[in-house]
């Protein structure tokens, strides 16, 4: 299936309805390489997997700037997929 390009409102939604079903979610940044045409995406995931919902923009700035509000920075862990650059998550995710 393809990926959803989704708007940072719905980002917020999205994120905020996975942390009061209990899940930790998290915003992977992705350089997927000439296939985005010079664009990064930010992938949503759960514990159950790779979503299809990502956030889109020309640079890590402005791609960070549609996340949702609360989150912070993390660099990938061992086990996440090569292309990823960096994660975004809740603070309370980190302990």
């Amino acid at each position: 299936m393809p990926d959803h390009v989704i708007i940072p409102k719905l980002a917020a939604a999205l994120h905020q309805r996975a942390l009061e079903l209990g899940s930790f979610p998290r915003w992977e940044v992705i350089d997927d390489g000439p296939e985005l045409s010079g664009l990064l995406l930010a992938r949503l995931v759960t514990p159950h997997g790779r979503t299809l919902y990502v956030l889109v923009a020309p640079s890590l700035k402005s791609l960070r700037t549609k996340f949702p509000p609360g989150l912070t920075r993390t660099d990938p862990r061992p086990v996440d997929l090569p292309e990823v650059v960096e994660v975004w998550l809740n603070q309370t995710q980190h302990s």
